[in-house]
């Protein structure tokens, strides 16, 4: 799976009866955008998920315990990657340089539960028709995801990863990652409201109406964008692939995903949030709780 750089979650499709085409017969949709979303994310829910950037990787690699704080190229690489025009200025004056270095040091020792470890990876799906009785939207064929458990993600490119005169990679950072999850990625089809799914096919169909009807069958796609939650928990190894660049095999944990009509991330269409085997267990935990006291009060009312 290619995984492309594509949140807020704003109302679906804020569009005026006025801007909207429509025929004769198309009766005005009355929407509240809010009811239409499967599962929101509410107000005080934190969007902590950053892009793997080269740079957000090379924290990871610190966040995860892949170099140790006494290895001084690992810190100084760090500080080429994150830090160029400090390392190119200072790089060659031992004195501030080793002050640079040390502080550099200090930091990633104490600021490990500080570095990102929570990622976003996105992508672009395609939808088939939509099943009107049932009220989903089935992927096509060629983007549907059943059992996913391994991510070759490769956004970076070569010229993403020069960094301060290094061509390809800078030694000990991998500018990619393997992403093994620990459970299987399921999205074959997409539950959507009728009244939004309108709203989101007469938006695809628009982008292709000025063109011939002969290309439009060609060309017609009705796009969608798909963006993985992960908090990656582990580093396993570095491996090199066919073109020969290292990339970080870690293992994450698939905390939710969620679909969007446009790229930009404005226009939701289906959240799913997972629960982690902590929320599992204290959710399980409330529930035998309210259980428990509603048989002591059963009981109470019956003596």
């Amino acid at each position: 799976m290619n995984i492309k750089n594509i949140f807020i979650a704003l109302s679906f499709f804020i569009i005026t009866s006025a801007s909207m085409p429509s025929s004769a017969n198309d009766e005005p949709i009355d929407i509240n955008p809010e009811e239409l979303i499967v599962k929101t994310i509410t107000e005080t829910d934190e969007d902590i998920y950053v892009s793997p950037t080269v740079q957000n990787l090379s924290k990871l690699y610190w966040a995860l315990g892949k170099h140790d704080p006494s290895d001084t190229e690992a810190v100084e690489n760090y500080l080429r990657i994150n830090e160029c025009n400090l390392f190119m200025q200072f790089y060659h004056n031992d004195f501030e340089w080793s002050n640079i270095v040390e502080a550099t040091r200090e930091y990633l020792k104490t600021s490990k539960n500080e570095l990102p470890r929570d990622f976003e990876l996105l992508t672009t799906i395609a939808f088939d028709r939509y099943d009107i009785e049932n009220e989903i939207f089935e992927l096509d064929a060629s983007y549907k995801i059943s059992g996913l458990r391994r991510i070759d993600f490769d956004m970076n490119s070569v010229n993403d990863l020069e960094k301060c005169g290094l061509k390809g990679y800078v030694p000990g950072y991998p500018g990619n990652m393997i992403v093994i999850l620990n459970r299987p990625l399921n999205v074959e089809e997409v539950p959507v409201k009728m009244e939004l799914a309108k709203l989101y096919l007469e938006e695809a169909r628009s982008q292709f109406q000025t063109l011939p009807l002969a290309r439009q069958m060609k060309q017609h796609e009705r796009l969608a964008y798909l963006r993985l939650k992960i908090k990656i928990l582990q580093y396993k190894e570095t491996v090199r692939v066919t073109n020969n660049f290292p990339r970080a095999v870690v293992f994450g944990r698939l905390e939710g995903f969620e679909i969007y009509a446009d790229p930009d991330r404005l226009k939701p269409l289906y959240f799913e949030q997972f629960d982690s085997r902590a929320e599992r267990r204290d959710r399980i935990r409330k529930r035998l709780e309210q259980e428990e006291r509603m048989r002591q009060e059963e009981e109470l009312r019956r003596r």
